[in-house]
């Protein structure tokens, strides 16, 4: 045995390669064995490289698709801060943000011995007479299928016989706001209590809480997913009720004649302040099975390729 560069040769075979690679290459250089073992070890090898590739793909896609399906992001409808005028009507007024169909408040309802708009710019109102008085202010809106509705406003009632309203209007805010109206809605009445329906109007109440005033944030949750919308109150994240409409018949179906949110006052005054509408659009299921149904071809189409090729 010789040593030379630092390569382990062997005097027998007179071969100037290192041992290793010797034992490698004892066999005929035309062994079809050899060689179809050598194409199909090397082949396995990208196969499986292929084929995790895929799974992790297909991995990646159901992953998408679960978390499509399980959240969504809220986008602005509406917001306002009333920080405006204590003199200026807020009809006519624009609201701090506009991705709505309304680009101002418009004046719904208001009486109080003829005398006009009474939700002012900066939030406040004041009808607190022993009359019939009432006001109500709106913005243009109308749900649509596969979406989630988040409605919410501090209502603080300060004096009167009467409430602050907020919720989701067909327009007709007409004598006591929202009371010949469809669609949810909340208020807060004096001197403590807070209320819900479903609506149409004052039909289908859902709580009743006379120890609770909402001086802080009121939050009416319309939900268009599925053939049963459903509507969901809280005040400060506490859950107050909730409501599951009866498709498009039965006692009382999805309401869909709403064309407004709006707030209203009612033989009362006070302030409404931190208002906001916001969607989140969820995926149709349609959206959610072609990501399936790539992931899985994925799958099968590298799970192909291993078992059509392998030798």
């Amino acid at each position: 045995m010789n040593t030379k560069s630092g390569i382990v040769t062997s005097a027998a075979d007179g071969c100037g390669k290192p041992s290793s690679i010797r034992s490698m290459d004892h066999l005929p250089s035309r062994d079809h064995k050899g060689a179809e073992y050598k194409e199909s070890f090397m082949f396995s090898n990208r196969s499986s490289v292929s084929h995790g590739s895929a799974l992790v793909i297909a991995a990646f896609a159901a992953a998408a698709c679960i978390g499509l399906a399980g959240t969504a992001s809220a986008t602005v409808i509406y917001q306002d801060n009333f920080s405006g005028s204590s003199s200026t009507p807020l009809a006519g007024q624009a609201p701090t943000i506009d991705n709505g169909p309304s680009a101002t408040w418009s004046n719904q309802y208001s009486w109080d011995n003829n005398v006009g708009n009474f939700w002012m710019e900066n939030g406040a109102v004041n009808v607190s007479g022993s009359g019939d008085y009432s006001a109500v202010d709106a913005l243009d809106f109308a749900p649509a299928n596969n979406r989630i509705y988040t409605l919410s406003a501090n209502l603080d009632p300060t004096s009167g016989v009467g409430f602050l309203a907020l919720g989701f209007t067909n327009g007709d805010g007409t004598s006591r706001p929202f009371f010949n109206t469809t669609g949810p809605w909340i208020l807060s009445y004096l001197p403590s209590g807070v209320q819900g329906w479903a609506g149409p109007g004052d039909s289908n109440s859902v709580f009743n809480d006379g120890s609770s005033t909402l001086k802080e944030s009121s939050q009416i949750v319309l939900n268009t997913i599925g053939s049963d919308w459903t509507v969901q109150w809280s005040y400060n994240g506490n859950a107050l009720g909730s409501y599951v409409y009866t498709g498009t018949s039965g006692s009382n179906p999805n309401p869909t004649g709403i064309t407004q949110v709006a707030i209203g006052a009612f033989a009362a005054s006070g302030t409404i302040g931190s208002f906001s509408l916001t969607v989140s659009a969820v995926p149709e299921p349609a959206t959610l099975g072609l990501f399936a149904v790539g992931g899985l071809a994925l799958v099968l189409i590298g799970r192909k390729r291993v078992t059509g090729r392998r030798v």
